[in-house]
């Protein structure tokens, strides 16, 4: 993808400064064994780079799946990342050392004929730096006499970032860093969240759809930072030496070198606590035949505070106390047959 590709008028596009090169090999089981009705194996290298020919990503991974002779399905990939360069953390400033991390991703699955079935999937992740995450993903699902089908998909995160991009700002004296301060923060944070899904069917021309999902997330930034020079993982700790940071009325006010010539830095208390609750609830009468009616219910509510605090569910129990809006909707739409 060149740099002038755009395409955000279709769609939502991340990058397109791209230029990836991916091999791939695989080794398929199709006949049942003893413990498998089939299996395959996957080898992926993958690097990308841009067209600076700056490589930004260089990874290894071996995927196995299977489905075993009860209809279970299972998954595994490990991967390991290469230390390469990171171009876009600093937000438009310059590349910085991204350390070599490894991971590992699993899923089990149960047998989805059966009138109730669960899965459950996992994510590690970690780098040299110290950074991690740990995501817990259960699934439990469920149908009836084929009017009413469920589903309920928690989602339990927690991660920690050894360097997270909190702020820039001009500063004459950092020369290494052509006059900016790239600011970076220890950042820790949890998250908790439910999807819940029903679908009946009323009648065979009316139909109800239920969707709901609440979600909690937190963040606590420490140890805050300023990029020592570009192309490195080196940091100037804000506290450290003759360096100082201060917090006060939830503002934070950082200097390179205390009494001497660099500008002190202010920014905002970054910690957060996000609560959300996003809800629907969808009618659907086919009144005559390729004519239907639509009735709609939306339900928003949300809370945020600089409060890094996790407490789980009893966040989720206070989501009904937060601020909603409800949205009302009726579609109607007439088949003319002519």
């Amino acid at each position: 993808l060149s740099p002038g590709f755009e395409m955000n008028d279709a769609g939502f596009q991340t990058i397109a400064d791209l230029v990836s090169v991916v091999g791939k090999g695989t080794r398929r089981w199709v006949e049942p064994g003893r413990l498998f009705r089939s299996a395959s194996l996957t080898l992926t290298g993958t690097e990308r780079r841009n067209f600076g020919n700056l490589a930004f990503q260089r990874l290894v991974s071996l995927t196995g799946t299977g489905q075993t002779l009860g209809f279970r399905r299972l998954r595994l990939t490990g991967s390991y990342g290469f230390e390469t360069q990171d171009h876009r953390a600093t937000r438009g400033g310059p590349s910085m050392t991204k350390p070599a991390a490894w991971g590992l991703v699993g899923s089990i699955n149960g047998d989805s004929r059966n009138r109730v079935s669960g899965g459950l999937g996992f994510n590690y992740a970690g780098d040299v730096a110290g950074s991690y995450r740990v995501t817990l993903s259960p699934s439990l699902q469920g149908r009836g006499e084929g009017w009413f089908s469920w589903s309920l998909r928690p989602r339990l995160t927690w991660s920690k970032t050894d360097a997270f991009y909190v702020t820039q700002a001009g500063d004459a004296a950092s020369l290494a860093t052509f006059g900016r301060r790239y600011l970076f923060g220890e950042l820790e944070q949890a998250s908790v969240d439910l999807t819940a899904r029903i679908d009946m069917a009323l009648t065979p021309t009316m139909t109800l759809q239920v969707y709901a999902q609440p979600f909690v997330a937190t963040g606590d930034y420490e140890r805050f930072a300023a990029l020592a020079a570009p192309g490195t993982y080196d940091f100037l700790r804000y506290g450290d030496g003759e360096s100082t940071i201060a917090f006060e009325d939830g503002v934070y006010r950082a200097d390179a070198d205390g009494d001497g010539p660099a500008e002190t830095i202010q920014f905002s208390n970054p910690d957060f606590r996000v609560r959300s609750f996003r809800s629907n609830v969808v009618l659907r009468w086919e009144y005559l035949p390729g004519s239907t009616l639509f009735f709609v219910w939306s339900q928003d509510r949300a809370d945020r505070a600089h409060d890094p605090d996790f407490d789980g569910v009893a966040d989720l129990r206070r989501l009904f106390s937060d601020p909603m809006r409800n949205v009302f909707v009726v579609k109607a739409s007439y088949w003319l047959d002519f």
